[in-house]
């Protein structure tokens, strides 16, 4: 039996990394996914009852060049680790 994931992400903003050194692609325009102070990370969330996966898994590398960070900084402070952390204790409550 395959094991399926449901997937969250807090957003992000890729402007920081376009044509960095470290960026793979070649000259492109800076794209995102705008946090909307947590919401759009809560409406990630809000769809895993339709889904039922076997495994929540949030998408972000904590990735500060790529915006999709979730530990603390002086951004969001530790807004995105206490909605994971709610998520998560959510998720293994179903």
């Amino acid at each position: 039996m395959a094991c399926t994931l449901d997937t969250i992400a807090p957003g992000f903003d890729d402007a920081l990394s376009v044509n960095a050194p470290i960026d793979p692609r070649t000259s492109t325009e800076s794209f995102g996914r705008d946090r909307r102070s947590g919401e759009y990370y809560a409406d990630t969330y809000s769809v895993i009852p339709q889904t039922d996966g076997d495994l929540l898994l949030v998408k972000s590398l904590n990735e500060w060049i790529e915006g999709t960070e979730i530990e603390p900084g002086t951004t969001y402070g530790n807004q995105y680790v206490t909605q994971t952390c709610q998520y998560a204790n959510n998720y293994r409550s179903r």
